[in-house]
């Protein structure tokens, strides 16, 4: 059974203990808003809203990924564990037609100028390689 939990950032500051500071989009105050682009202000923020949220941005993002490093060693623990559990190690396997492959290289080093006499090796290379799939 798989049980997903969905990482939000009210779930962060929840766990984190930090309430939210910065108001949602769109409940911004209207007067705020109306005065400061009045005066010609560089955007719908007052400087020091814009500060607290580049914080929680920062907050946020810190908690993101203390939570990814805890996750990422849990990962590895679980790996570890089924590794252990079930011994298995993954196994190299040597590749095949080895032989058939380095003869193909050494007679294409040695005909540059005429390929086409390799066609014998390359065949051979083909044939095994068909047959060990």
């Amino acid at each position: 059974m798989v049980t997903t939990i969905r990482v939000t950032r009210r779930l962060l500051e929840t766990l984190s203990g930090v309430p939210t500071t910065s108001r949602p989009a769109g409940k911004q105050d209207p007067q705020s808003t109306s005065s400061n682009n009045a005066r010609g202000g560089e955007g719908s923020y007052p400087q020091d809203l814009k500060q607290s949220s580049l914080k929680d941005t920062v907050q946020y993002g810190n908690l993101l990924l203390k939570h990814e490093g805890q996750e990422l060693a849990k990962a590895n623990q679980f790996a570890d564990e089924l590794i252990g559990k079930y011994g298995y190690e993954a196994t190299s396997k040597p590749a095949p037609c080895q032989g058939e492959r380095d003869s193909c290289f050494s007679c294409y080093k040695d005909n540059k100028e005429d390929p086409a006499a390799c066609f014998g090796v390359v065949k051979k290379y083909h044939e095994c390689s068909q047959s060990a799939k």
